[in-house]
């Protein structure tokens, strides 16, 4: 009498498995990819194609280090998918700015501490989009400036991007002037050196 109990079982185990299945599978088209926050992939100045993918754990640990800025995480992944953007435009114009003034900068924002590769590259974005913003401050000149802020939108507009559905609300991905200001050097950071 055990026997028919056991079959049974066996369709309603195997029907449970595969709900789970089912659910599981469901979860995971829920993201780019699993683990991914966004991919971006865009033409630089140069026609090469370039690709940029933030994972969710990168995300929610520059978000965290960055909290102190108050920057949601939607507005730090944009960032993070635009920082490759600016910083080569920014290049192109004669723009850089090293990783110790980088540090000097985050140092000031947030804190003295170790900081990651993300919270760097967002830090180095924001300030660079803000010189091109305000080019008066930061030793560029307006057509070189309008230059960049266009071939940045130009690129940035024009670039694929897939998001996780968690993260998606930040859309559209191009940055306005105003959300990124420049944010000025503090104790002995030096200014961006210019060709």
């Amino acid at each position: 009498m055990t026997a028919p109990r056991i079959a049974s079982r066996a369709p309603r185990l195997l029907a449970a498995a595969a709900a789970l299945l089912l659910g599981a599978s469901a979860l995971g088209a829920c993201s780019v990819r699993p683990g991914i926050a966004a991919t971006s992939s865009y033409t630089g100045l140069d026609g090469t194609t370039h690709s940029t993918t933030i994972t969710e754990r990168e995300l929610q640990e520059a978000a965290e280090e960055l909290k102190p800025l108050n920057w949601p995480v939607s507005g730090t992944l944009r960032l993070l998918l635009s920082a490759d953007i600016i910083e080569e435009v920014c290049a192109s114009q004669g723009l850089a700015v090293s990783d110790e003034q980088v540090d000097l900068l985050l140092d000031d924002q947030i804190g003295k501490g170790r900081h990651s590769v993300q919270a760097r590259r967002a830090m180095r974005a924001t300030y660079l989009y803000g010189i091109i913003s305000n080019p008066g401050r930061g030793g560029i000149g307006a057509p070189r400036a309008a230059q960049a802020q266009a071939d940045i939108q130009r690129i940035d507009g024009a670039a694929e991007v897939e998001v996780s559905p968690r993260y998606s609300s930040a859309r559209p991905w191009l940055l306005a002037p105003s959300a990124a200001g420049p944010v000025p050097p503090e104790r002995g950071a030096q200014q961006p050196a210019t060709r």
